[in-house]
């Protein structure tokens, strides 16, 4: 038997006791079979889909009613006993997955053999049986089945495994680095695009695989960390001005290239679309793969016939790569002059287009802000009609389009349309769900985005936006294991820090997030998301000087952040923002706390400067529709003020028109409970009317969310 055959062996056999030790245990799923197996929901949830084909859940479940038919043929209760000793605690959600899954009631196998529906069951974990009378042969037959059904298994996953359709393609080496070659990261990245488009070849998205740049790491060892089963290596060398490329197909567990010789061809704008094509079919016809005809046909597309074109859009993505690694503004500047030539040359060239939009966008946060972000949305356009089918881009003018919650939700859903298969898509739209307030939209699209590229590195943002929406909603155990799986993957201490922070606050424990947020501040005492987390906390403490200790650094830290940085005095710097259509302004709950905690300590100067900025900011806001202003925020911090000058009556009426808005998290329950400003109204009745309004909205949010983890697998809720 192969060492791989004997792996998954054990593996199938430590996951069978695992379940079959928790039979009884209704609660046991998709995340305590990762804790016991130590390892990742991620990593338990591909290991099983390879070896199954199953999901983690669908797995469970099926062993459950795999027992629980063995125990009705053994006699060993009633329906109602044996679903609870399967770990059923409704009998009647056990009679109907009974009944979906063997075609036939569980009451029914208790009855004569004669008397039973022979019906093939529609899936299972072992095997089909017929029933037979209660006899002493009866296991030791089953035992016989079950073997030989096992034996098969492994042997056809065996067999899939070794010729599984995987590849990876590795950043390309370029041997004259000092010259330069504007050719080989544009023809890596059309290699992956038109493999990408083979249903039955699995391609490593190019940020997983560029982490490979310039390592030293043994093939096999790259491919087994990637889980691909070939790779695809190549490099150029720039001679008298003539590039010539090299590539070379590798079969991972051998160390084999397939190729009888390397792949070697000069390369210029007048030969490259035929150079990709070339590569993409020699690698998909030594992968063996089946190619559809409208699949042949999309691969022998490309975006422009212009070569020129072609050449200057290449020359843009390169200075855009540089301008990613060294984040400065003039690869960006350059990057945006070569695009444009290339849709000079082109002005149907979609792609280009497109990049170019995304050139534009970077070059706004060098200032310039809502003139270059209105030309990202006349280009994302203009490259949607020219291509309607056209994924990336649906996605990106939902993201620029997210002051317009309708034209964003109708942007999000064309992308998902376009590209079913690609996570940014369901990415972005999880992530505007997550700025809405919508938390249980964000936890569907962001498992969903998961579960279309389970590839952890490239969901950085996908785990913390999990970990908000989950925390947000009440979820603080699944968040944790969110938080912790960013912490694997990204290891970044920073943002775990902050994640527990957050974790901590919604969960009322101040003292707890403090801790953490003293860890951080040691780590970097000028990061303002734990500047403002320790300033807000201690305020909830009652402890208002060291709140306004750290809210003071994380505005001394702020002002060093802008623009400009010499303002006659604290009210210009408040205002700063306010005044110029680039910015919306300071983040309003710091100032609406500094507001509170100066009114405190009786600095009415102070107050009167950080009231003015807050009103200013809330007015931006207004002027600028944005998500903030249409969730109705605004009127949390218009009640605080108006409660803390004992204006109780306008306090209340602002917090009645918070209570028709649709964001009602966790945390905001918080704020009505805990936020110093509010405490003339706390005993009230209108006050506690609205807080049951806030209540009820976050309870649906809440159960909409669990429901949505129940139909993943990831908490039981099989009650």
């Amino acid at each position: 038997m192969s060492e791989n055959s004997t792996s998954e062996q054990e593996f199938v056999k430590r996951l069978t006791k695992i379940v079959e030790a928790n039979l009884q245990n209704e609660q046991f799923g998709v995340s305590e079979l990762a804790n016991k197996l130590n390892c990742s929901r991620t990593i338990l949830y591909r290991k099983v889909k390879f070896y199954s084909g199953k999901s983690i859940s669908a797995f469970i479940r099926e062993f459950r009613l795999q027992k629980a038919l063995e125990k009705l043929q053994k006699n060993e209760g009633n329906v109602s006993e044996i679903a609870e000793a399967v770990g059923f605690g409704s009998v009647t959600y056990f009679i109907k997955c009974f009944h979906d899954y063997f075609g036939y009631p569980p009451g029914d196998v208790l009855k004569k053999e004669s008397e039973l529906p022979f019906e093939k069951p529609k899936e299972k974990i072992l095997t089909k049986t017929r029933f037979f009378k209660k006899t002493i042969i009866f296991p030791l037959l089953f035992a016989l089945v079950a073997i030989i059904v096992l034996s098969v298994f492994f042997i056809q996953h065996s067999t899939k495994r070794s010729i599984e359709k995987s590849i990876a393609v590795l950043p390309f080496v370029n041997d004259t680095p000092e010259i330069g070659n504007i050719y080989m990261d544009g023809l890596r990245e059309e290699i992956i695009y038109k493999l990408s488009l083979i249903g039955d070849i699995k391609i490593v998205s190019r940020t997983s695989s560029d982490q490979y740049r310039n390592s030293d790491k043994p093939i096999k060892i790259i491919a087994r960390e990637l889980k691909v089963n070939y790779l695809l290596e190549g490099s150029s060398q720039t001679i008298n001005g003539q590039t010539r490329i090299r590539m070379q197909l590798i079969e991972a567990k051998t160390d084999n290239h397939l190729w009888s010789k390397p792949f070697e061809r000069e390369i210029n704008d007048k030969n490259i679309f035929e150079i990709q094509q070339e590569i993409a079919g020699l690698v998909s016809k030594y992968l063996n793969a089946n190619i559809t005809p409208a699949e042949k046909y999309l691969m022998s597309k490309s975006d422009t016939k212009n070569k020129t074109a072609y050449s200057f859009y290449l020359e843009g993505m390169n200075y855009y790569n540089i301008y990613l690694k060294e984040l400065n503004y003039e690869p960006l500047k350059k990057a945006e002059i070569a695009l444009k030539h290339s849709i000079q040359y082109d002005s149907i060239y979609a792609r280009a287009i497109y990049r170019l939009a995304w050139v534009l966008f970077q070059e706004s946060k060098f200032g310039d802000t809502q003139v270059k972000r209105d030309s990202c949305i006349i280009l994302v356009n203009k490259a949607i009609e020219i291509n309607p089918l056209f994924s990336e881009a649906y996605s990106f003018k939902g993201f620029l389009c997210q002051s317009n919650p309708k034209e964003a939700t109708k942007a999000f859903n064309m992308a998902i349309r376009t590209g079913p298969d690609k996570p940014e898509g369901y990415h972005q739209f999880g992530n505007f769900c997550c700025n809405i307030g919508e938390y249980s939209n964000t936890v569907k699209y962001s498992l969903k985005a998961i579960e279309v590229n389970p590839d952890p590195l490239i969901h950085d943002w996908t785990l913390i936006n999990l970990n908000v929406a989950l925390s947000s909603n009440g979820f603080f155990d699944v968040a944790a294991k969110y938080r912790n799986e960013y912490m694997v993957q990204h290891n970044n201490r920073m943002i775990y820090l902050n994640m527990q922070q957050s974790e901590a606050i919604m969960n009322k424990k101040y003292a707890e997030s403090v801790k953490y947020g003293l860890l951080a501040y040691n780590l970097d005492s000028a990061d303002l998301t734990t500047l403002e987390y320790l300033g807000q906390n201690y305020m909830f403490l009652h402890d208002f000087e060291n709140a306004l200790f750290y809210y003071t650094k994380y505005f001394e830290h702020l002002k060093t952040r802008t623009n400009f940085t010499d303002f006659q005095n604290e009210s210009d710097f408040l205002l700063y923002n306010n005044r110029h259509s680039n910015s919306l302004g300071i983040d309003i709950f710091p100032l609406l706390n500094t507001t509170y905690l100066y009114g405190k300590l009786q600095d009415k100067n102070k107050f009167e400067i950080h009231k003015k900025a807050l009103l200013a900011n809330i007015e931006k806001h207004l002027e600028y529709n944005t998500l903030w202003s249409q969730s109705k925020l605004n009127y949390f911090e218009l009640a605080c003020i108006a409660a803390f000058l004992n204006e109780n009556a306008k306090a209340l009426e602002y917090l009645e028109y918070l209570a028709k808005g649709k964001v009602s998290p966790v945390w905001l329950l918080n704020y009505f409970d805990d936020h110093p400003m509010l405490e003339n109204l706390k005993n009230t009745p209108g006050f506690q009317e609205i807080r049951k309004k806030i209540e009820s909205n976050y309870q649906k949010e809440h159960s909409k969310t669990k429901q949505i983890l129940a139909d993943n697998g990831i908490i039981n809720t099989e009650i």
